[in-house]
């Protein structure tokens, strides 16, 4: 061989050493961080100002810096797997924008939309990106259905539709798809789901089918771009005890081949699944959820292999008093924290002298979690002035966020759960008031209470102005022994021979109560023959209701000092009501309380 030759070959093969090496050194592994259902909760829980023990729970300044603190480098991802707003009084800044421009400072680098973020109608997900900052983070959602049909009410998602796009790269701001190429060449694919089976009826017209052809279609388009595929998927997600991926998500990743990793929220569960979905497939899907409320940050590392890249590992780093926060983030909240103060909450009668963050932060209580939503059902009842009000752990709890002993604020009140915009055309969901018949609060006292609120916190009704009797130990439909109303008018007593009743089963009461117990009667009536708990009307007509917008003569109305009449939100029940007080009533003291719900089962 001459010498030319061998010269040319070393030339050859150190050139390909160094390629393989740099492919080596560049495109071994990626990271992706995550996180999940924030639901505009900026701000850690509680205050830190009102901990005194130091201990608190998220917030989106800590989160940030632990996000940063993760980064690797330029190969590094940051997704956010929906639910992002709909959760605190910040869903109103920035006209609505701000949770899109908190991810944005974030640097997020794509997100999927979830239920909340159509729970104000297309036409609410419309303005919110509107309102939001261009450029903004790439929204996707890949199985969206619009439709070219308006709402018999003359809802349309028209302007929605007019946002979407194929890709980022054909403009628009919701998207089917995504691919990114990092700093090392590696390119990712990204698509959103959004679950079939997720609850959301102020959607419409809006569909979210999933079609397993149609999403393994578009899996193998990204493939044949993409080196990774990261589906963002909004739905029921979790781990059951095997260490099989359950729900919406794991259906998913049963039928569709060619998924490296699922990027879950929804279910506000902590899991990291490497190996998914069972050993009868031909492949592996990795899947994991981070939690909510920016309370963790979940972290993959993907892997190149000779064949594929594959997920390694999964971990979970909780966000708490340990973490600093970001001093960019904290700055960038408190100025979305002004525009709520200056550009919302001057639109209601003030609480304190106007400066409603400082007055409520400063008046601390100490509840437990069972003595608080009390307090919610209360609050409720009294500015609304009805007989009864109900609420629900599963979702207005959420007003007020505690653990057992822990201190609960004013403030954690005031960052209440809007649930979507109010007919008055500002954030925050009305408090209702109608009415309903004494034998339908016994079904209610029975479903939501004895029967069905025993399985899950969504369903448990827990009342303000009745007491219940019950007894878990019977069979269903069966349980409830007694109904009381708070001045002591005996409703019903189980008792023989049809003499059950101590008042007229007709009789009208009226109710108060939030969206969400709303849209869970709602939930009920349609899939429960024997129930139809519909609310009455003053003359005791049954409106049989799809959106919200149907219950507007429902709503609560005060008269402000200047004699303006102005709707009622549930957070500015709960409140208003609350800073009244000055300081927690003795009866939400544990020694103290009131027993609403007394289980004859449990007493025995």
């Amino acid at each position: 061989m001459s010498p030319s030759l061998t010269a040319s070959l070393k030339q050859i093969l150190f050139s390909l050493t160094i390629l393989n090496f740099s492919s080596v050194l560049f495109a071994q592994e990626i990271t992706v961080l995550s996180l999940n259902d924030s639901h505009s909760r900026m701000y850690e829980i509680p205050l830190e100002q009102n901990s005194p023990d130091g201990k608190i729970n998220g917030g989106a300044a800590r989160a940030a810096q632990m996000l940063d603190s993760l980064k690797q480098d330029d190969s590094t991802l940051v997704l956010h797997a929906g639910d992002f707003t709909d959760g605190s009084i910040m869903i109103a800044a920035d006209g609505g924008g701000g949770d899109l421009n908190l991810l944005k400072a974030m640097e997020v680098d794509a997100a999927v939309i979830g239920n909340h973020e159509v729970a104000f109608g297309p036409e609410g997900l419309a303005t919110m990106i509107q309102a939001a900052e261009k450029p903004m983070v790439p929204l996707l959602c890949s199985n969206i259905e619009f439709s070219d049909a308006d709402t018999p009410l003359g809802h349309s998602d028209d302007a929605l539709e007019a946002l979407y796009s194929e890709s980022p790269k054909e403009g628009g701001f919701l998207h089917r798809s995504y691919i990114k190429t990092l700093s090392n060449g590696t390119r990712v694919g990204f698509f959103g789901l959004m679950g079939e089976k997720v609850l959301m009826p102020d959607s419409i017209p809006l569909q979210f089918p999933i079609r397993y052809r149609e999403v393994q279609k578009l899996v193998d388009e990204l493939q044949a771009e993409a080196d990774v595929v990261i589906c963002l998927m909004h739905a029921s997600a979790g781990e059951d005890e095997d260490g099989n991926l359950t729900g919406e998500a794991g259906d998913l990743a049963r039928h569709v081949q060619g998924i490296n990793l699922i990027v879950a929220g929804h279910s506000h569960s902590i899991f990291g699944l490497t190996q998914v979905p069972d050993k009868k497939k031909e492949w592996t899907t990795a899947a994991m959820e981070a939690g909510d409320d920016f309370d963790t940050v979940a972290q993959a590392l993907l892997v190149k292999t000779d064949e594929d890249w594959m997920v390694e590992r999964i971990e979970h780093h909780a966000v708490n008093e340990s973490t600093p926060a970001s001093p960019e983030i904290k700055a960038f909240i408190q100025n979305l924290r002004l525009d709520v103060e200056e550009q919302y909450l001057r639109q209601f009668p003030q609480i304190g002298d106007g400066k409603v963050f400082d007055a409520l932060a400063e008046l601390p209580f100490t509840l437990t979690p069972e003595e608080s939503i009390k307090l919610v059902a209360d609050s409720m009842r009294e500015m609304a002035d009805s007989d009864v009000a109900f609420c629900t752990p599963g979702g207005d709890s959420a007003l007020i966020r505690t653990q057992e002993g822990e201190q609960v604020t004013l403030y954690d009140a005031f960052a209440a759960m809007p649930h979507s915009w109010g007919q008055d055309g500002t954030h925050g969901g009305m408090l209702y008031k109608f009415q309903l018949r004494a034998d339908e609060l016994r079904l209610l006292a029975d479903f939501g209470t004895a029967f069905l609120g025993q399985m899950t916190p969504d369903m448990y009704l827990v009342p303000s102005g009745m007491e219940f009797t019950i007894n878990t130990s019977k069979l269903p439909l069966r349980r409830l022994q007694r109904l009381t109303l708070k001045d002591g008018t005996l409703l019903y007593e189980r008792g023989s021979k049809g003499r059950d009743w101590k008042v007229g089963k007709h009789d009208l009461y009226t109710v108060s109560t939030s969206l969400l117990t709303l849209y869970g009667l709602k939930y009920l009536s349609e899939t429960l023959p024997l129930l139809d708990l519909w609310p009455r009307d003053e003359e005791g007509k049954k409106v049989k209701w799809n959106m919200a917008v149907e219950l507007d003569d429902f709503i609560v109305m005060k008269t402000d000092d200047s004699g303006r009449e102005y709707p009622v939100k549930a957070w500015y029940a709960l409140a208003s009501w609350l800073y009244e007080q000055g300081e927690i009533p003795a009866q939400y003291q544990s020694e103290n309380s009131d027993s609403r719900i007394l289980d004859l089962a449990s007493a025995q």
